[in-house]
C-alpha cells in the first residue's frame, strides 16, 4: 500500500493560499497486479481499511476462472468457537500447539472440517531472505484470516503456516 496525505479545508481558497486546514485525510493505495483501488479516511488506519475492503470486494466479484484463489462465502466467526464444545476444538484450547514433529496441517484440515470453515494454502513464489519458501494459510471466516508461514520446503511452509493458524483460533477460543 502506498501513503499519500491529502489536506482539505471547507474554504473557497485554492489549495496553495490554504493556511490552516480544517482536517486531514489520509489516502492509501492497494495494488493487486495491474489493479490499483483507494481508500479514504481520516487516519491512516481507516484508510487502509477502505483502501483493502474496495479491493476484496473486487477480489470476490471476479470471475471463477482467474488464477487467483478465492474463498467461498461463509458466515463463520471465529468467536463462535469460545461457546463449542466439539472433540477437536476442545483438544485445540486443552493441549499445546508445541509438540515437536505435529503435522499441524493434518490438525487444522480436522479442525476445520470439525466447525465448518475452509483452509487455502497459498504458496509466495518469493523466498525469504534466508532462502525459505513462504507460504499463506487463508481461513474462510468472518473476516477472512490470513496467516504466514516459512520453512526449508514447501511442505514446512505449509506446516508453519497452519501452525500460525492454529495458535491464533486457539487464541481466539480462549478470549472471553
Amino acid at each position: 500500500m502506498e501513503t499519500a496525505r491529502i489536506f482539505c479545508c471547507n474554504g473557497s481558497r485554492p489549495p496553495s493560499q490554504e493556511r490552516v486546514c480544517c482536517h486531514m485525510q489520509d489516502r492509501k493505495i492497494c495494488r493487486n497486479g495491474n489493479k490499483i483501488l483507494a481508500g479514504n479516511g481520516s487516519s491512516k488506519k481507516i484508510a487502509k481499511r477502505a483502501a483493502a475492503e474496495v479491493m476484496f470486494a473486487k477480489l470476490q466479484n471476479l470471475p471463477e476462472t482467474t488464477d487467483i484463489p478465492r474463498l467461498p462465502k461463509t458466515n463463520f466467526r471465529l468467536e463462535s468457537l469460545r461457546s463449542s464444545s466439539e472433540e477437536k476444538i476442545t483438544m485445540l484450547k486443552r493441549n499445546p500447539l508445541s509438540i515437536p514433529n505435529t503435522d499441524y496441517v493434518q490438525m487444522m484440515s480436522e479442525l476445520s472440517k470439525e466447525q465448518g470453515f475452509e483452509v487455502t494454502y497459498i504458496d509466495i513464489d518469493e523466498l525469504t531472505v534466508n532462502g525459505q519458501y513462504q507460504c499463506l494459510a487463508q481461513l474462510s471466516t468472518a473476516p477472512v484470516t490470513v496467516c504466514h508461514g516459512t520453512g526449508i520446503s514447501c511442505g514446512n511452509a505449509h506446516n508453519d503456516a497452519a501452525h500460525s493458524a492454529l495458535q491464533y483460533v486457539k487464541f481466539m477460543a480462549e478470549t472471553k
